[in-house]
């Protein structure tokens, strides 16, 4: 999903991800990425962490969490 993204910024990864989310319940897909990202309870909103990070990290982050748990 985010690997096709071109232009990473806030509001296209929001676009890229917000229905996947709202239909799996956005607390089980949204809590689960901003830690995977920040590695914390709290911190800024995923997608903001995303836009940061850029596309590469933030995809080697959450494929890292995804391994761990899988």
């Amino acid at each position: 999903m985010l690997e096709e993204a071109k232009d990473f910024a806030e509001e296209n990864i929001k676009k890229t991800i917000w229905d996947y989310a709202t239909d799996k319940g956005r607390g089980s897909v949204l809590w689960p990425m901003r830690y995977a990202l920040s590695g914390c309870d709290k911190s800024p909103d995923p997608f903001v962490l995303a836009e940061v990070l850029g596309k590469d990290e933030t995809i080697y982050r959450l494929n890292n969490a995804i391994n761990k748990i899988g």
